[in-house]
């Protein structure tokens, strides 16, 4: 029997799904077969628009437990619809959110969810960047994947490329930062808002991080925290690389409008 949480998400997908559709958005997704039907994955994109994780959620099948920023849950009426919907919110004011968001993330993988996170966080709206670059990534959602401990977890990188957008009139930050006083694209004089009026999602194959990672407590030693340190920035290195990839063949398709095979490997 579906839970609250799961009828909550589908009723929000379905309210979602046509509003976000061909009248809106126009978007076509390649390999969606990437995404396992069943079992904990982490799902890993590049963050462009407010849109992005609506559009990947209104044409995906699995449901999808999505990181949400700070202010996000801050925000009336939708903030809780989306907790409640299944998002992750990221807590603010606290020294230990970076935990208590790993903590979430694992707990939700081991009970054989799919996690989607945009691992740049907010920064591409805080420095605009191309439609195929990315900012850089933090390694929260390494840490998680590796903290699990999940054998087999799959890592699924994604890409959303905007093959036509356009900017909202400037939103003023000032109307926004009651919500989140301490968060940075508020702090900007005003907002500028990307819509996608077209869009195309490449979804690459899985990598599988090694298994066998624990967490150190304060007795680990320094050699062997800054191997596991290692293995961090190895595969935020390499999910970022995969996402990058991704998003230069998007690139390349919008250009030709003559799609090909999917990205391999």
């Amino acid at each position: 029997m579906p839970s609250s949480t799961q009828e909550h998400y589908h009723a929000f997908k379905r309210w979602l799904g046509p509003c976000l559709g061909e009248l809106a958005c126009p978007t076509q997704v390649v390999g969606a077969r990437h995404i396992p039907a069943t079992g904990p994955a982490l799902l890993v994109c590049n963050h462009r628009s407010w849109m992005d994780p609506y559009l990947i959620s209104s044409r995906t099948r699995r449901m999808i437990h999505w990181v949400m920023a700070p202010f996000v849950a801050s925000i009336p009426f939708l903030g809780k619809l989306m907790q409640e919907a299944g998002g992750l919110p990221i807590l603010r004011n606290s020294d230990r959110r970076v935990d208590a968001l790993i903590g979430d993330v694992v707990a939700e993988l081991r009970r054989g969810s799919l996690v989607g996170i945009f691992p740049e966080g907010t920064d591409p709206f805080l420095t605009p960047r191309a439609p195929d670059k990315t900012s850089p990534f933090h390694r929260t959602f390494a840490r998680a994947a590796l903290a699990a401990d999940i054998p087999g977890l799959k890592i699924v990188p994604a890409c959303i490329y905007p093959i036509r957008e356009a900017q909202l009139a400037p939103l003023p930050a000032a109307w926004l930062r009651a919500l989140a006083p301490d968060e940075p694209i508020f702090q900007l004089e005003s907002l500028e808002l990307r819509v996608y009026q077209e869009a195309l999602v490449l979804i690459g194959e899985p990598l599988t991080p090694d298994a066998g990672y624990q967490t150190l407590d304060v007795r680990g030693s320094i050699a062997t925290s800054f191997r596991h340190e290692q293995r961090i920035r190895a595969l935020v290195k390499q999910v970022k690389s995969r996402v990058d990839a991704l998003l230069r063949e998007a690139a390349e398709w919008s250009q030709l409008r003559a799609p090909r095979a999917p990205l391999r490997g």
